[in-house]
């Protein structure tokens, strides 16, 4: 229903609603807060539980954090953790905005 609504207002040219027609749908969706959605988007196979733990331990800017710190966090893997550095590591330029 989200979905369809979003589609008429591009229609009518409506586009102030865009962002939080988006941010409702993906709440639907993944089933997660406001708050970890960049995090559960981004991140392939994080889901919201590892999204929700890693927010509870580093807060929203994970940029200082390091690879070997995001392993200990329980159902973080290398692979998982060299997504989260690639998407919002030191190197990139900002951290994750809810």
């Amino acid at each position: 229903m989200i979905k369809f609504f979003k589609e008429i207002c591009e229609i009518l040219n409506i586009f102030s609603l865009s962002d939080e027609l988006d941010k409702l749908s993906a709440r639907l969706y993944y089933g997660v807060r406001d708050d970890i959605i960049p995090l559960v988007v981004s991140v392939k196979r994080l889901g919201r539980k590892r999204a929700r733990t890693l927010v509870n331990a580093f807060g929203n800017d994970l940029r200082y954090v390091s690879k070997d710190e995001l392993i200990k966090i329980d159902g973080i893997g290398p692979k998982i953790a060299e997504s989260i550095m690639n998407k919002f590591g030191k190197n990139q330029f900002a951290k994750f905005q809810p």
